[in-house]
């Protein structure tokens, strides 16, 4: 049997029949069958939220390319409403290229792998 700290415990479960079990409290076949169950939904979760964030980089690039490219090729289209919608998809490619994989990725992994220059830079980037 592990052994847990209350502040472990306090910290890292907010769910009373883990903080039980963790104490001993709850039955032991109980404890181990909610251990059984709990990575499913965590494989599931992670699924889900690779594939939300892939496809919302992916929609986020090209269609933000596209107006980009729609707005500078098109010397009719330079009207000042459109001048602003070039700098707001500029702006929007820019937060989808520098947001979402530093923030996918850290998430997944529990930890920022990219170093604390590239920490500081991002979070730079993301407050502007």
């Amino acid at each position: 049997m592990e052994t847990f700290t209350i502040h472990d415990m306090l910290i890292n479960s907010t769910d009373l029949s883990k903080i039980l079990c963790n104490f001993g409290i709850r039955n032991i076949s109980d404890c181990e069958s909610e251990r059984d169950l709990s990575p499913e939904p965590k494989d599931i979760n992670q699924t889900v939220r690779i594939i939300l964030y892939s496809l919302i980089f992916l929609l986020s690039v090209v269609g933000n390319s596209l107006i980009i490219a729609v707005l500078v090729r098109n010397r009719r289209m330079r009207t000042v409403t459109n001048l602003f919608l070039l700098s707001l998809a500029v702006s929007d490619l820019l937060v989808s290229l520098v947001c979402i994989p530093f923030t996918l990725i850290p998430n997944l992994m529990k930890d920022f792998i990219f170093g604390t220059g590239m920490c500081k830079l991002v979070m730079y980037f993301m407050g502007m």
